[in-house]
């Protein structure tokens, strides 16, 4: 399953590549997320969706908070 962006569905589906951090951020583990979506997202699609947030969060810290560039 492909992911282009955190702002995009994964392909083939409606699924938001943002609601996967949300929902592990919200304590459900990866099979209750795979059964929340019926299947359609998989355990690789579920680490990539985090993989990408922790890039995304990495290359945007700076922005987000000044003060830790500094540090």
């Amino acid at each position: 399953m492909k992911i282009e962006s955190l702002h995009t569905n994964f392909r083939d589906t409606r699924i938001l590549v943002a609601d996967v951090p949300e929902h592990v951020a919200n304590d459900m583990d990866w099979e209750s997320i795979i059964e929340e979506w019926r299947g359609k997202l998989t355990r690789e699609a579920i680490a990539e969706a985090i993989r990408l947030a922790r890039e995304a969060l990495i290359l945007h810290t700076p922005e987000l908070m000044p003060e830790t560039a500094n540090a």
